[in-house]
């Protein structure tokens, strides 16, 4: 049976996408993923079984135009409400709806490209990751019964400077798209259950985003080193709560580091800001498929995302699981995905996300004996639970049933 998947990105840092693909083929299924062409991956890609056909548009320049005026935008001082005279000027607004309607006209772009190629693949299965290729996935399915959504997170909710028109836009669009899937899954719970309050859709599915099982031994640290680290692996983006974990610096033990590995855009604010603090590092990221080792080498995990939206709310990270597969306590905002799993199964503890004591504290308590060694041997357990073979057998039984 063949089936075409489709992703908005290149699939060099995409795990989800990637396990999936490579669980279908495992499975004896024949598997083109059609994703975004960058210059950093080729256009045509043989991975794990499975084969990767990267598409060009001109809606990298679309993007980046985009990205060019919103950088510009934050970069003008900013004027206190109170000290703002009359209405917005006509200037910014139609800036504004300018900028709405070229990243409309990319995503309309991506799709329709998209879907022409997706037609020509003919397979039996359309797997259309996130919103930003559902309509592809209409289009080249024909019928309901072909196509399967794999919502990632709560799409409609991921930017707090979406304007309102451009999101309202995005969401009447999944609302009709997501009845004309045959099936839908996604990544926890609490974001399923708000696909079905939303769209009054059945329940979808939940595959955990769990990394593959790796080597018992991951843990291994070495024996004579004083300090204990705390990690934070992942992208340096806004709503994670970076610069309060990095303000929580001062009120942390002699003994304790924080550790940062990753990159983004806030990168340079970080590192400023976290310039004045002996007790903060940042090193080099690693490749997607190394980075549950390299966490092993830490003592535990850092989860901080802020609630500044309803995605970051419902977040399940690859990141949590991978601390897990890495054999890490953690520590995590109080957030109701985080704190079910954490506080669950007794691996961690929680914080809130905007108090740099509060960090502080949870990082202290959860780097002292007996509770770390108490917690890591938790986490042996968790281990074992959430992993990628164990949701490979849900992710089998969705097509299964499709079919």
């Amino acid at each position: 049976m063949k089936i075409c998947m489709l992703a908005a990105n290149d699939l060099i840092n995409d795990p989800r996408v990637t396990r999936h693909a490579k669980s279908l083929a495992n499975n004896g299924f024949d598997v083109t993923v059609l994703a975004v062409k960058t210059e950093r991956a080729p256009t045509i890609e043989f991975r794990d079984g499975y084969r990767i056909q990267r598409i060009g548009t001109a809606i990298q320049e679309k993007i980046q135009h985009v990205v060019g005026a919103v950088k510009i935008e934050r970069r003008t001082r900013y004027v206190p409400h109170s000290k703002q005279v009359g209405s917005p000027k006509p200037r910014g607004i139609f800036r504004r709806l300018s900028n709405s309607m070229i990243a409309f006209s990319a995503f309309l772009e991506r799709n329709l490209q998209m879907a022409r190629i997706a037609r020509s693949v003919r397979a039996d299965i359309y797997v259309s990751n996130d919103l930003d290729t559902l309509l592809a996935g209409v289009i080249a399915s024909k019928r309901r019964g072909r196509l399967i959504y794999d919502s990632h997170e709560l799409w409609t909710d991921q930017w707090q400077s979406m304007p309102h028109h451009l999101r309202s836009l995005y969401y009447i669009l999944e609302k009709s798209l997501i009845k004309k899937t045959g099936a839908v899954m996604t990544v926890n719970h609490f974001i399923a259950e708000e696909l079905t309050r939303r769209y009054g859709i059945a329940t979808p599915e939940v595959v955990l985003n769990c990394p593959d099982v790796l080597p018992t031994d991951l843990g291994a640290k070495p024996e004579k080193r004083q300090k204990k680290i705390a990690l934070y692996q992942g992208r340096y983006v806004a709503g994670r709560g970076l610069e309060t974990v990095i303000q929580a610096c001062p009120y942390l033990e002699r003994d304790v580091t924080v550790l940062f590995r990753g990159l983004g855009d806030q990168e340079h604010k970080l590192k400023e800001l976290a310039a004045n603090y002996n007790n903060c590092r940042f090193v080099d990221p690693v490749p997607m498929q190394d980075m549950v080792k390299a966490a092993a080498e830490a003592d535990i995990g850092i989860l901080a995302y802020l609630p500044t939206n309803l995605n970051n709310k419902y977040a399940s990270p690859n990141k949590l699981f991978e601390y897990v597969q890495a054999g890490l306590p953690m520590v995590a905002t109080d957030i109701p995905f985080l704190k079910e799993i954490i506080l669950g199964e007794q691996i961690g503890l929680v914080f809130d996300g905007e108090d740099p004591r509060s960090i502080a504290h949870a990082i202290n308590a959860a780097t002292r004996e007996p509770l770390l060694s108490e917690m890591k041997e938790n986490v042996k357990n968790a281990a074992k639970k959430y992993t990628w073979q164990n949701e490979e057998k849900k992710l089998v039984q969705i097509y299964e049933a499709l079919m």
